[in-house]
C-alpha cells in the first residue's frame, strides 16, 4: 500500500490521506481536487475497503452542487452508487466489469475524471 500512496501521490500531488474515524475500522480515503477538460474543479474523496487491491475503491464527489443535481434527478443522473459518505459514489466500471487487481488508484481517479466529464455534458443537455 505504501508504494500505491506514493504513485498517487506523484500524480495527483493536491491528494492527501487520511483516516475516516467515523467507520468502525477507520477507513483509509485520498482527498483532493480534480480538474476536467472544461477546468472546473470537483472535491473528491477515494475510499479504499479493507481488501484493496482485490475491491475497487470507491470515488465520491463531495460538492454540493453535484449532490443537488443527485437529489433532484436520480432517474437520469449519471452512473452512481448512489449517496454514500456524505457524496455521490460514482460508478466508475462499466455493469458487470469486474477491477482488475493490477489496477492502481490513480486508475480510479482517471476514471473519476472521465465520469465527471460525463457529468457535465449530462447537465448541460
Amino acid at each position: 500500500m505504501h508504494r500505491e500512496i506514493a504513485n498517487l501521490q506523484k500524480r495527483y500531488e493536491a491528494f492527501h490521506f487520511y483516516i475516516d474515524r467515523s467507520e468502525e475500522n477507520g477507513t483509509l480515503y485520498a482527498h483532493g481536487t480534480l480538474f476536467t477538460a472544461s477546468e472546473n474543479a470537483y472535491k473528491i474523496r477515494l475510499y479504499f475497503p479493507e481488501i484493496y487491491p482485490n475491491c475497487q475503491p470507491l470515488p465520491v464527489v463531495m460538492d454540493d452542487d453535484i449532490i443537488q443535481d443527485y437529489r433532484n434527478r436520480t432517474y437520469d443522473f449519471p452512473s452512481n452508487f448512489g449517496l454514500q459518505k456524505q457524496g455521490v459514489a460514482m460508478r466508475i466500471t462499466d455493469i458487470g466489469e469486474k477491477w482488475k487487481t493490477d489496477h492502481l488508484a490513480t486508475t480510479a481517479l482517471d476514471s473519476a475524471v472521465i465520469w465527471l466529464h460525463k457529468y457535465e455534458i449530462w447537465k448541460n443537455q
